[in-house]
C-alpha cells in the first residue's frame, strides 16, 4: 500500500470543485444563448430570402 501526498489544501480542492460547478453552469447558459442566436440567424436568413424573392419577383412583374 502506497501513501501519496497531495500538496493542495482542502480549501483549494473545494474552490476548484465549486469553480467546476460554476463553469458547468456557465456552459449550460452559453449553450442556451447559442441556440437562441442560431434561431435568430435562421429567422434573419428566411426574412432576407423573402425580401430577395419579393424584389426579384417585383422586377419581373414590373
Amino acid at each position: 500500500m502506497a501513501v501519496y501526498y497531495d500538496n493542495t489544501s482542502l480549501k483549494a480542492k473545494h474552490e476548484r470543485k465549486r469553480s467546476l460547478e460554476e463553469l458547468t453552469k456557465e456552459n449550460k447558459e452559453l449553450k442556451t444563448r447559442l441556440q437562441a442566436t442560431e434561431e435568430d440567424l435562421t429567422n434573419t436568413q428566411v426574412a432576407l430570402t423573402e425580401v430577395y424573392e419579393m424584389l426579384a419577383g417585383g422586377g419581373e412583374n414590373g
